[in-house]
């Protein structure tokens, strides 16, 4: 099995390599290097957070994000990568007055990725924007003070979103990445 990082020129894109200590083939390929045409050689596919707002960006990640809703691919959106699969099921952002960074503690209102309902732990965030309309299609798993949405799962598809940084978030993020690779075809 093989997952492709898309790497959106995130400061943490290196950090989610450590994906690789769980047995898992990852290939990371930055973003504009990405072809369409051999997605389906992956077995899941990761898009990271970036570092600046790019046309380009986003009209690659929506094209991967159609590819793996068509083809039932497990997808996984980190920080912006879960901003744009919301924005492409219809959702709307809202720009922060000020960047979150830093730990926040999160809580699940449902069990997700083999976390249970109403567990409270921290993650790591770093994002200017924020998930403020999501989009039907989408059920929101977790919630915190400082966004209305953290971890979202379409409501027929193994495609997930994190507003926070799993690949920075220790023990817990390992668990909810390895849980999300466990998906793969």
């Amino acid at each position: 099995m093989t997952t492709l990082i898309v790497d959106n020129s995130s400061s943490y894109s290196d950090s989610i390599f450590f994906l690789t200590s769980f047995k898992q083939k990852v290939n990371k390929e930055i973003y504009s290097k990405v072809n369409i045409d051999t997605l389906n050689t992956y077995d899941s596919i990761i898009l990271s957070g970036r570092k600046k707002v790019l046309k380009e960006t986003n009209l690659i990640n929506s094209k991967i994000i159609k590819y793996c809703y068509r083809t039932n691919t497990p997808l996984l959106g980190i920080c912006y990568g879960a901003e744009i699969i919301n924005l492409s099921f219809g959702g709307s952002l809202i720009k922060l007055d000020q960047v979150i960074e830093g730990f926040q503690k999160i809580t699940t209102l449902k069990e997700c990725l083999s976390i249970p309902k109403n567990f409270s732990f921290a993650v790591y965030q770093s994002h200017g924007y924020a998930i403020s309309k999501i989009s039907n299609e989408l059920e929101k798993l977790a919630v915190s003070p400082a966004n209305k949405v953290e971890i979202f799962k379409h409501i027929n598809k193994n495609i997930f979103g994190f507003q926070f940084h799993p690949e920075k978030s220790g023990k817990i993020g390992k668990i909810l990445l390895r849980y999300f690779l466990k998906l793969s075809r």
